[in-house]
């Protein structure tokens, strides 16, 4: 399975080595340096979860797009079906909302969340955001 229109921008958010077996990324769009550094951040913050968390299994992992727009398409050549867990970030959407760098880490843990813990109800999983903001290095906003 291929993702349609994929690309490799020039900035790419950091991958822990810890977490480079169980985090694939895909973009349909360039990222700006702010969504790239907050990844990188969520991410270190993911690592740390996950080393404190051993009922996670090792091999749980996850495919992430950063789509800049609201449709993804995917070319599946000779397969009779796909499987993956996947996480998709409407940085198209992000943007028209404007969303300040805690809008976009927001946005990011509670996928994730849902992601490696396996939590679907909207309402559970916010506990398990507040924990994972915990092992964030938030950045200092302009006051």
């Amino acid at each position: 399975m291929q993702l349609i229109d994929a690309r490799f921008p020039e900035k790419q958010p950091t991958i822990p080595e810890s977490l480079k077996r169980r985090i694939s990324i895909f973009y349909t769009c360039e990222l700006t340096d702010t969504e790239c550094d907050m990844f990188s951040r969520v991410l270190v913050g993911l690592e740390r979860m996950l080393e404190q968390d051993t009922a996670i299994k090792p091999e749980l992992w996850a495919h992430v797009i950063f789509a800049g727009l609201p449709l993804l398409a995917f070319q599946m050549d000779d397969v009779a079906g796909s499987f993956a867990p996947l996480v998709v970030y409407p940085v198209y959407a992000w943007r028209a909302k404007k969303l300040d760098a805690y809008g976009m880490i927001a946005a990011m843990v509670e996928e994730l969340c849902h992601c490696f813990w396996s939590i679907r109800d909207e309402n559970l999983v916010k506990d398990k955001d507040r924990e994972f903001f915990k092992k964030i290095d938030l950045p200092q906003l302009p006051s």
